[in-house]
């Protein structure tokens, strides 16, 4: 089913560990039905190409885990689906511009957020029940790297799911770098694309971590919060063979994704 430019597949949430991620929820088409299929050698170079062509359309990549898309009212999926990522945009613009000189409790100085940045989130994911009555809920400074910053949604979990996923956001320095030698294989062009790409064409229980969504207008991607304790991926791929260069020293783990380096710094 389509509602616009959004394709719905069909999900359910008994079953919901067993569908396959491209079932799971809608994408937004144009630009992750183009993501996925390559990666673009000159990253922000020759993807800003297209994207400046397409002028008030949606910069989204990729798509709501299932667990969240589930929880959406079938009459107004479309609406519900345009808020939640409205406030993943002013999230992410919030955490970006932080300023530590302009808050005076800890808490906010020591999580480089601020409390209204928190519940901006929290409200649109209650309204939806995608966070139950009881659920606490935190946006989490985790730490940064060259290109961008990490934050774990603390509370958001898909119980429906084998591993019950957490979410990490990335939340890039900049959107577009003036210079876009830097930008050809990191920053928010580049790491979006090779990650959509990695999801369609490699899967997502691998050694480069799981993609969900993220956006192009206002640099960030959403990914699966990984840490000591989480289970070792199934498939450890060498980037290599999909003609992806890994550029992170902690390639060499076993886990390419982890909480405080990879999806902090990039891995593509």
């Amino acid at each position: 089913m389509r509602i616009n430019n959004l394709l719905i597949f069909p999900y359910s949430q008994q079953n919901a560990g067993s569908l396959k991620e491209k079932q799971s929820s809608p994408s937004f088409v144009g630009l992750t039905k183009r993501m996925k299929k390559k990666t673009y050698i000159d990253g922000q170079k020759d993807i800003k190409e297209f994207v400046d062509k397409r002028k008030d359309k949606s910069l989204m990549v990729g798509k709501l885990p299932g667990f969240m898309f589930a929880k959406l009212p079938a009459d107004k999926k479309e609406e519900a689906i345009k808020e939640i990522y409205d406030a993943f945009d002013i999230v992410s613009n919030d955490l970006r511009d932080f300023d530590e000189s302009k808050v005076y409790t800890i808490d906010e100085i020591t999580k480089r957020r601020n409390k209204s940045t928190v519940e901006t989130l929290e409200n649109v994911l209650r309204k939806y029940n995608i966070l139950g009555r009881w659920d606490d809920f935190d946006i989490v400074y985790l730490g940064k790297g060259g290109k961008g910053a990490g934050y774990k949604l603390e509370g958001l979990r898909d119980m429906y799911g084998p591993d019950e996923d957490e979410f990490i956001i990335k939340v890039f320095h900049m959107i577009e770098g003036e210079n876009w030698q830097p930008y050809k294989s990191h920053g928010c062009y580049a790491e979006i694309n090779s990650a959509q790409y990695w999801m369609n064409t490699v899967g997502s229980d691998t050694n480069r971590g799981k993609f969900f969504f993220g956006s192009l207008k206002s640099g960030y991607m959403v990914n699966k919060y990984v840490d000591d304790d989480v289970r070792l991926p199934k498939r450890n791929i060498n980037p290599y063979r999909y003609g992806l260069k890994c550029t992170d020293e902690d390639a060499l783990k076993k886990h390419n994704v982890s909480a405080k380096d990879t999806v902090l710094i990039g891995a593509v």
